[in-house]
């Protein structure tokens, strides 16, 4: 049984500071957060073979911001900060509480000493917050709400030939709910701005399999492969910039998501009597 608990405070100054020929504008805010957890995890082993794992934990966490909104219209109303002392006139204060409950459920069969088969379900929490590069200077900034994910996860760790063969493999699904996503939106009489918002509700899912081969004593190779597919289950705005939610919308990819990832290496190790000489290719 593991008991624990969790403290983070955090205090965060961001200024940006945009210049469009002459004409410049400071904007920014202040977020502090903090973070306040509790957890439990108990390992029951039903058998010698079978254990299973749950646990859950309890999270509290409150946001407080200012923020000094991009001035508008630029050139004409001055910047809500200085550029020099980065000091600002915060025309907008406000607090959000994120709380919820994130359990873990985990089963574990080892058939044999050399073989760990695995499922596991558990949910995931980000706390929603406050969008501190606010270009919109007559329109209140919100709270965005909180993104929740659900995870599965089947896999198996196993080792062969006197253990100098490992070979894992997994795949897992997870569901986001309320994704949170910097967008581009457009804004009448305005234009575009950029905005962090609850996109939508999206799965990303895949599989992967890694392999490490000790040769001799002095020389192992090892290799990787995975492949990550993701869909939009729903979408709440606007997320290509054609100021419509279509089929583009829910066609497009989430950012920074590879489909496919490889990778490829071997380490040398030549003994020299003082150590040991280490060469690795990637």
């Amino acid at each position: 049984l593991t008991l624990g608990a969790f403290y983070f405070p955090q205090k965060l100054d961001y200024r940006e500071r945009r210049t469009f020929g002459s004409i410049v504008t400071v904007f920014g805010g202040d977020v502090e957060t903090e973070s306040l957890a509790g957890f439990v995890n108990g390992d029951f082993h039903i058998t010698e073979q079978l254990t299973l794992s749950a646990g859950a934990r309890y999270t509290r966490e409150k946001k407080s911001a200012n923020i000094a909104p991009q001035a508008a219209p630029l050139g004409v109303a001055p910047s809500n900060c200085d550029a020099v002392t980065l000091s600002c006139r915060f025309t907008f204060a406000g607090s959000n509480v994120s709380t919820g409950w994130t359990p873990r459920v985990a089963l574990q069969f080892e058939p044999t000493s050399d073989v760990m088969l695995y499922a596991s379900w558990g949910k995931g929490l980000r706390s929603g917050g406050y969008n501190l590069r606010h270009t919109l200077a007559n329109v209140t900034p919100q709270v965005t709400d909180d993104e929740k994910l659900t995870n599965y996860e089947i896999g198996a760790k196993t080792q062969f030939l006197d253990r100098r063969v490992t070979l894992n493999v997994a795949a897992f699904r997870n569901e986001i709910d309320s994704i949170l996503r910097d967008t581009v939106v457009f804004v009448e009489s305005v234009g575009f701005v950029q905005l962090n918002q609850n996109a939508g509700d999206a799965v990303v899912q895949g599989a992967e399999a890694e392999l490490t081969f000790e040769v001799t004593d002095n020389f192992t190779v090892f290799g990787s492969v995975g492949y990550l597919d993701n869909k939009w289950d729903d979408i709440f705005l606007d997320i290509s910039g054609d100021q419509v939610i279509n089929q583009i919308d829910y066609d497009l990819i989430l950012p920074r998501l590879s489909e496919w990832t490889t990778n490829v290496g071997a380490v040398a190790r030549v003994p020299t009597g003082m150590g040991e000489f280490v060469v690795r290719g990637n």
